[in-house]
């Protein structure tokens, strides 16, 4: 079961691992959200060996900050942002990459009830 758990984690390495090859080769300039992404699961990929549940977290923690475009794997960085006219005012929701919300759903449908269970362990014992 924890192969499973590692599913969006793998994808995520997929990605990382095709970018920068992009990039060394010359073909785009990595920015510093490609760099923070790159220290980010390097961190993470070490949490795995020493606490899986603690690294799972995390790994849900870089999908939510991948969806609001603050950090990046991917070499097309694309970003939507929607907005609502109330009024004469207007109010625009967070940019938003599409297929990391993709990827945070299948995280979350993977590891939901699992990492409420850790959260819950890791309150009982602060």
């Amino acid at each position: 079961m924890k192969i499973v758990r590692l599913i969006p984690f793998i994808i995520l390495w997929i990605l990382l691992i095709t970018t920068w090859i992009s990039i060394w080769k010359g073909n785009y300039i990595g920015t510093l959200k490609h760099q923070i992404a790159l220290m980010m699961l390097i961190i993470n990929l070490g949490g795995y060996f020493f606490r899986f549940k603690l690294s799972l977290i995390l790994t849900g923690l870089i999908l939510i900050l991948l969806t609001f475009n603050l950090i990046a794997v991917s070499f097309r960085i694309e970003a939507t942002s929607f907005y609502l006219g109330i009024g004469g005012i207007e109010l625009s929701t967070p940019y938003i990459q599409g297929w990391s919300l993709l990827l945070l759903i299948l995280y979350l449908s993977i590891n939901l009830k699992y990492v409420l269970t850790t959260l819950k362990e890791l309150k009982r014992k602060t």
